[in-house]
């Protein structure tokens, strides 16, 4: 898994990549299934970065900042942790 600091890096690089790269909300949805589906395949570093970064351009597409992505992803994850402390 990646660790958030690295993530906060991504976000950076991936900021860049959405300027240069504007799609349909329907095309940047199959941008990410192409990106799964070449990650179910060749699990490698460059895969997932790629994933990320389609899910990450998926999010602003419809409207969403890195950093609202980010904070709804931390949220979540703590309430993860918690559902798997407690036995949920």
């Amino acid at each position: 898994m990646i660790k958030i600091s690295k993530m906060l890096f991504l976000i950076v690089e991936i900021q860049y990549i959405l300027l240069t790269n504007e799609y349909s909300v329907n095309e940047q949805f199959l941008q990410v299934y192409r990106a799964i589906t070449d990650f179910e395949k060749n699990q490698t570093k460059d895969t997932y970065i790629t994933l990320f970064q389609e899910y990450i351009h998926l999010g602003s597409v419809l409207g969403f900042s890195a950093e609202q992505i980010e904070k709804a992803y931390v949220s979540k994850n703590e309430i993860n942790h918690q559902r798997q402390e407690q036995g949920y």
